[in-house]
């Protein structure tokens, strides 16, 4: 049970993070406007600094093969993700930009913010590996399918989603991916190393700004009640539960694979997908209010999964 109570250590942390950006709204300290700013600037350009920094040093944590079995796992993921968003579309009768929202809110997770820090602490540089890979795929999915059905509902817009795709966490990855092949160790070289401590506040910076969006949690809320609870009870439950179980019943992968693909699944969604939604000029409320409950909630719903599998 060792690694159940390193997330419950991280879950900890986590906690206090939120309390501290909530607290932050609420007393007024900063405004909604700085956090938005924050969650930016970590997005743009802490969380790809990271990446870029940390993946050169993983070259031997898993191999070529390794790499693209995972990104394989990833599709079949992204795949089930979106029958899952129709199913809840189904049910719950949402149609045009309802459904699109729907659709973008279940099929990304945060890996990036929640689920680095908790595979980091549990299986150092291997973690870090399949979260930074996951990470990049949501990204790349985010501004590619989900992009190009968002710009069809778009409000007398076009945005250039495809440009998006070029972006910096995309190429610090790819590029962070090509100095691990190539065994390129900028280790010891004092830009460098000062670049890795800059991308190192990534790790908690999002929780902050997630915990200041607590202070947003309102009624509109109850109107959503009904695709919220699907959204935790399917998407960051049930799924993430019945695929660790059957992965480790038939021994499809290892250890820590299994654990390691089941934390991705029960992360809450995207962080920044309520302003990426608002990009396209259509209504974030649902997405918001949704990543709001799922955050608070995965606090709880991530270490029973992990409990339940373990």
């Amino acid at each position: 049970m060792e690694q159940i109570t390193i997330l419950w250590t991280q879950i900890s942390i986590f906690a206090v993070m939120l309390a501290v950006g909530f607290l932050a709204r609420k007393t007024k300290l900063a405004d909604k406007n700085v956090f938005d700013a924050m969650t930016v600037f970590t997005v743009k350009v802490l969380l790809p600094l990271f990446m870029l920094t940390t993946l050169p040093g993983l070259g031997s944590a898993a191999d070529a093969g390794k790499v693209f079995l995972l990104f394989g796992v990833f599709a079949v993921f992204y795949v089930i993700m979106n029958l899952l968003s129709m199913i809840s579309c189904r049910l719950f009768h949402m149609e045009g930009e309802m459904a699109v929202s729907n659709m973008a809110v279940i099929t990304t997770t945060c890996a990036g913010f929640i689920g680095l820090p908790i595979a980091s602490a549990m299986y150092g540089a291997y973690g870090t590996l399949v979260m930074a890979l996951y990470s990049a795929f949501d990204n790349f999915t985010t501004w590619t399918h989900k992009a190009y059905v968002l710009n069809q509902h778009a409000k007398g817009q076009n945005v250039l989603w495809w440009k998006k795709m070029i972006n910096p966490q995309i190429v610090c990855v790819l590029l962070g991916l090509l100095l691990a092949a190539l065994k390129v160790d900028l280790t010891g070289n004092v830009v460098w190393d000062s670049l890795y401590q800059v991308g190192e506040m990534a790790k908690y910076m999002g929780m902050l700004f997630l915990g200041s969006t607590l202070a947003d949690l309102n009624r509109t809320f109850l109107d959503y009640l009904k695709p919220i609870l699907y959204t935790v009870f399917v998407r960051m439950g049930l799924f993430p539960l019945l695929f660790g179980l059957a992965a480790k019943h038939m021994g499809l992968f290892d250890g820590q694979d299994i654990i390691l693909l089941t934390i991705i699944l029960a992360t809450p969604p995207m962080a920044s997908m309520p302003t990426i939604i608002k990009s396209f000029g259509i209504e974030e409320r649902y997405a918001a209010q949704c990543l709001i409950f799922t955050t608070l909630i995965s606090l709880v719903t991530m270490p029973a999964v992990l409990w339940v599998i373990l």
